[in-house]
């Protein structure tokens, strides 16, 4: 059996490249003793660690659990002491839209990450990341408050957060513990939006738009439907992931990020 919190290590340091040809993947010890060999030669003890190009990677002690991008979007397996990793017998994708929601995942978790005492800090946020994490896109049209979670354990590297809508109207936002949070009744279906803020001295602006209440149901329904004709064992965290993936395919790739810090 494998529990939610096995995959939360992995799933951080997974961050999308833009090289078709590389296998990246990342790896994080199943055992106390993981232990892999690189084909450079160079032996690694693992914690947690992401690579550009797994192929060829062995495990020469321990077991080992690979995280990648495979058929059905977010894969995971993991591979005992002598296994070697062959992307002929896993099958990884670039299928754009996969990649797409493995990267806001990787970035949610990451300030997820900072957050929790103890946990291995493998992924690092930069300025920039913001505007990936803060709303972007096209956001599915929600009968309920849309809520900003910052994730950094600084809640003074944030400031000056402003939303508008196009025609200059200021949006109220409301600060909770974790961000900040809007009152659905504030927003109107189909229109769009723009912030600024200022992080680390850097000033970052984005946009969004929010979908009609019908096409939101549309999307909704071809994500369950993905569900139901999903392969393997089902549970809240293996649904929660391949929602996320099927959001972020239709081009929701903020909502993809929504769900999967949800489902923690």
């Amino acid at each position: 059996m494998v529990y939610r919190h096995q995959f939360l290590p992995a799933l951080v340091a997974l961050i999308c490249t833009h090289s078709a040809l590389a296998f990246e993947c990342s790896l994080s010890a199943d055992s106390a003793t993981a232990t892999v060999v690189k084909p450079s030669g160079e032996s690694l003890r693992l914690g947690i660690r992401k690579e550009k190009d797994c192929q060829g990677i062995r495990v020469s002690s321990g077991s080992v659990r690979i995280v990648y991008a495979g058929q059905s979007g977010l894969q995971e397996s993991v591979l005992a002491a002598g296994a070697v990793i062959n992307p002929d017998v896993l099958k990884p994708v670039t299928n754009s839209g996969y990649q797409v929601a493995l990267r806001q995942l990787g970035l949610i978790l990451a300030g997820d990450e900072k957050q929790r005492p103890g946990m291995l800090r493998s992924a690092q946020l930069q300025s920039e990341d913001y505007a990936e994490i803060l709303p972007h896109g096209d956001i599915l049209w929600r009968a309920t408050d849309m809520v900003i979670v910052i994730p950094t354990h600084d809640p003074k590297q944030i400031t000056e957060l402003e939303v508008t809508d196009d025609n200059g109207r200021a949006v109220p936002l409301h600060k909770v513990n974790n961000g900040y949070r809007i009152a659905h009744t504030d927003f109107s279906e189909g229109a769009s939006y723009r912030w600024s803020t200022t992080i680390d001295g850097n000033t970052l602006r984005g946009r969004f738009t929010l979908s009609t209440a019908q096409r939101a149901e549309q999307v909704e329904h071809t994500a369950h439907a993905a569900l139901v004709s999903g392969s393997g064992a089902s549970s809240a965290w293996r649904d929660a992931l391949n929602k996320a993936t099927s959001l972020a395919t239709q081009g929701f790739v903020w909502d993809a990020g929504r769900i999967i810090r949800e489902s923690l």
